[in-house]
């Protein structure tokens, strides 16, 4: 898989969560796990977020991101993931 290394395309992808087009939204969930290094705390809200959509691929892919990125499972329990996320948030890397 290649990694996308360039930062601005963060911004994007995180406007695209909120695109009303399933396909699009799997899609820049997909592409957000491909950034390189320090993206983290930019996008788990987001990614948090997602799992509000009605559509259950978006909740699954969403919850599938965040485990990967933070090696935690709470499924699409978008309240534990928040809990967790706001006591955890510290530890993981910031964009520079």
């Amino acid at each position: 898989m290649r990694k996308i290394k360039n930062p601005r395309a963060v911004d994007a992808l995180i406007a695209a969560l909120g695109d009303s087009y399933k396909t699009v939204l799997v899609k820049a969930i997909s592409s957000l796990l491909l950034m390189e290094d320090d993206y983290p705390h930019m996008v788990v809200d987001a990614f948090i977020a997602s799992m509000e959509d009605e559509d259950n691929d978006v909740r699954d892919n969403a919850a599938l991101a965040l485990s990967i990125i933070t090696n935690k499972d709470f499924g699409e329990d978008s309240v534990k993931w928040q809990k967790w996320w706001d006591e955890n948030k510290e530890a993981f890397p910031r964009a520079k």
